[in-house]
C-alpha cells in the first residue's frame, strides 16, 4: 500500500537521514541485481543461521535488501512521506537510531518466532519492520493526523495503525503468503519502546531545577562610604 500525508502544514522537504536510507536501499538493490547478488544474500539476509553462524549484523543488514522493485518501491515511499516529519522532531541521530532499532526488534522477533514454530531455516529481508516502526511513531505523536491511502482515502494515524496490527495478526495465524507479519509486529514494538523510554519519559520528566553555584547579587543601594558613588551624585548634582 501507497500512503501519502494529507495534513494543513506543507510537507517538508527530504531530510539527511531519510535520503541516505534511500539511497543506500536502492544501491543495495541495484547490487542485488548483479553477480554480487548471491553474495549480498548470504551475508546480509537475516536467518536463524545467519546469527549461528556469527553474522549478527545481520539483524541490521537485511532491512537494505528488498525481494523485488516494488518491495523497494513502497518501503522507501512511505519513508519519504513520513520519515523527514519524524527527523525533524526527533534531530537525524536520534532518528537513526530509532529507526535502527525498530528493524532490530523486527530481527529479533522474527527470529524467536521462526524458532518457536520449528522454521529456523526461513530468511527475512527488508526494510518494513523498520517502517511500520515509523507508523507506530506517527500514531504515538499524531494519532489524529490524516493519511490518503492509495492518495484517495483519508484516515486517521491511529485508525490507519490498528488496522495494520489486525491485519499482521491475522495473515500471520492464516500462516499464508511470504511476508513477514511478525517482523512488521516486532517493528511496532521497536516503536512503541522508543516512544516509550524516550518521548514519553521526556514529557513526563519536571523541569531542570536552577543551576548551582555562586549566586549573583545585585545591590540596588550603596553602601555607606562607597567613594565612587559620592563621586558619582557629585557630578550629577553639581
Amino acid at each position: 500500500m501507497a500512503f501519502t500525508q494529507r495534513t494543513r502544514v506543507a510537507m517538508p522537504g527530504i531530510s539527511p537521514a531519510v535520503l541516505t536510507i534511500i539511497v543506500a536501499c536502492t544501491a543495495i538493490f541495484i547490487l542485488q541485481n548483479t553477480p554480487l547478488g548471491p553474495v549480498l544474500l548470504g551475508n546480509l539476509a537475516l536467518s536463524v543461521g545467519s546469527l549461528i553462524t556469527g553474522r549478527v549484523w545481520s539483524l541490521l543488514t537485511f532491512g537494505l535488501l528488498h525481494a523485488n522493485f516494488s518491495h523497494l518501491f513502497f518501503n522507501m515511499l512511505v519513508l519519504y512521506f513520513l520519515g523527514p516529519r519524524l527527523e525533524g522532531r526527533m534531530g537525524t541521530r536520534a532518528f537513526i537510531a530509532f529507526y535502527a532499532l525498530s528493524g532490530l526488534i523486527a530481527g529479533i522477533v522474527f527470529c524467536v518466532w521462526v524458532l518457536l514454530a520449528g522454521t529456523p531455516q526461513i530468511w527475512v529481508l527488508g526494510a518494513s519492520g523498520s517502517i511500520y516502526g515509523v507508523y507506530a511513531m506517527w500514531a504515538l505523536l499524531w494519532p489524529d493526523e490524516y493519511l490518503l491511502v492509495w492518495g484517495l482515502v483519508p484516515i486517521k494515524v491511529k485508525w490507519l495503525m490498528l488496522i495494520l496490527v489486525a491485519a499482521s495478526v491475522y495473515m500471520l495465524w492464516l500462516g499464508e503468503g511470504n511476508v513477514a507479519h511478525q517482523a512488521h509486529l516486532g517493528g511496532i514494538l521497536g516503536g512503541v519502546l522508543w516512544w516509550t523510554f524516550t518521548e514519553r519519559r521526556s514529557r513526563r520528566r519536571p523541569p531542570l531545577p536552577p543551576r548551582s553555584g555562586r549566586r549573583m547579587r545585585m545591590r540596588l543601594v550603596p553602601k555607606s562610604g562607597d567613594n565612587r558613588f559620592e563621586e558619582l551624585m557629585r557630578d550629577i548634582t553639581d
